[in-house]
């Protein structure tokens, strides 16, 4: 469906250009012309073709029909999963499938099905849009529930619910306990837990909100084509204000939790960007070596020398019958030097550790914008010693950033297939917002 539909659109355009290029073609140019009509006829063939296929699977295949058997299933399935909740600890017994069609079926209605059969008109689609996010709201982070694989799938398929603004808007529907108990889920330290998808959900939350963080692709990639516009990281911003609320009260109520929490996002952002750092570190190195023909015919000249007197040693050692307890590595030279490659799987691992870094700043904005007093609060034993942390994290993140001509900036200068997200915009602005939330708040308070 996916496939036939994306051909129709780009012979569509090929037919659109076609014939404004037919428009414009002088007439004395005849060949030309006469090209371009049998161009114009070959895509207006394949284009009717493709739109009876088209027509023929929505007809059939993705009919209304189809689509109220989905919706009877999807909704067989929620009623079940919430029978099995009332049962408390049996429902570890309940079998997973209830769930993992649950999920499957509504992510079917969402996205398979033609926009002539809207979802809007099912009946009582709108309930059923928040039965749901209260079933993903409560068990993502269920403890009954063992499974990795489900905890997972319970996890992505709540980050994608609060990317779209219908099903964010029916998490914001349920109970204002169970939106209560998500956000203390959602706070938990991530060193207990896989944290990437939570700090997503929490990143989310916040998106278009934050300094210079309305934007649904970052602004130097405009001009390329997205993949696929409807994937979740692609669609527009669509904060939630009062989960954001419910997240500010949690943290300034429960000094402890706030503590945990912001300890374990400053950790993670000092891995996440001291792995970023290395990775681009070597793959300098070996962009180096490949470039500069002069340092490379010296670098291993060098190595050579020093392979030839090491060995040496070694050869002489050993003919000297001396034993290897006796002997340890301090004859080795300091500046020992390694060469190293980086392949397009770690250029992937490194976009990813940037990305993250990234995240895990636009949290920290988030917390120092609607919970300043963590912070800035002398009254908290634990204010100082995170103001002290994230001063320490920003000043790294704007060494590495912000000057001139550095590794970072040849990095993003390079434009390497992988890295494209790699960029000066995204990262400075999440450190800028947090620093003018801490400054305008820094006088609030005195």
């Amino acid at each position: 469906m996916v496939v036939v539909s994306d051909d129709v659109h780009e012979y569509a355009m090929a037919l659109k250009d076609t014939e404004e290029k037919i428009a414009r073609c002088p007439a004395r140019r005849a060949d030309i012309l006469d090209e371009l009509q049998k161009s114009q006829k070959v895509f207006a063939e394949k284009l009717n073709h493709l739109s009876r296929r088209l027509a023929w699977i929505n007809a059939t295949v993705y009919s209304k029909e189809k689509m109220l058997d989905v919706y009877w299933l999807l909704r067989v399935c929620i009623r079940t999963v919430e029978h099995a909740d009332r049962t408390g600890s049996l429902f570890a017994f309940a079998p997973e499938f209830y769930l993992n069609v649950a999920m499957n079926a509504y992510s079917a209605l969402k996205n398979y099905f033609s926009p002539a059969n809207s979802m809007d008109d099912l009946p009582g689609y709108e309930d059923t849009l928040t039965q749901l996010a209260a079933i993903l709201a409560k068990h993502f982070a269920d403890p009954r529930i063992v499974g990795t694989d489900i905890k997972d799938s319970l996890m992505q398929a709540l980050a994608s619910y609060v990317c779209y603004p219908q099903s964010l808007r029916a998490v914001e529907r349920i109970p204002e306990e169970q939106r209560v108990a998500m956000m203390r889920n959602l706070l938990a330290p991530y060193e207990q837990r896989p944290w990437a998808q939570t700090n997503w959900i929490l990143v989310r939350l916040w998106r278009g909100c934050g300094f210079g963080y309305r934007y649904t692709r970052l602004p130097h990639l405009l001009k390329t084509k997205p993949e696929d516009t409807n994937l979740p990281s692609l669609q527009k911003p669509c904060p939630s204000l009062l989960l954001q609320r419910h997240m500010a009260e949690l943290l300034s109520m429960d000094k402890d939790m706030a503590a945990s929490f912001l300890n374990s996002v400053l950790n993670q952002l000092n891995w996440a960007f001291s792995e970023f750092i290395g990775m681009i570190q070597e793959r300098h190195m070996a962009e180096l070596l490949s470039m500069d023909k002069d340092m490379a015919a010296s670098f291993l000249n060098s190595v050579l020398n020093q392979l030839n007197w090491a060995f040496s040693e070694f050869i002489g050692m050993i003919q000297e019958r001396l034993e290897p307890e006796q002997h340890n590595k301090s004859w080795l030279p300091s500046n020992w030097p390694e060469r190293n490659f980086v392949d397009t799987r770690q250029l992937k691992v490194c976009a990813t550790c940037f990305d993250l870094s990234v995240s895990l700043l636009r949290v920290l904005e988030m917390t120092v914008t609607l919970v300043p007093e963590i912070f800035l609060d002398w009254s908290r034993p634990s204010a100082e010693l995170l103001l002290r942390r994230l001063a320490q994290l920003l000043n790294q993140v704007l060494n590495r950033v912000t000057a001139e001509r550095n590794l970072f900036d040849r990095v993003v200068n390079l434009r390497l297939p992988g890295l494209e997200s790699v960029d000066h915009y995204p990262i400075l602005v999440a450190v800028t917002g947090i620093l003018v939330q801490i400054l305008v708040e820094g006088e609030r308070q005195g």
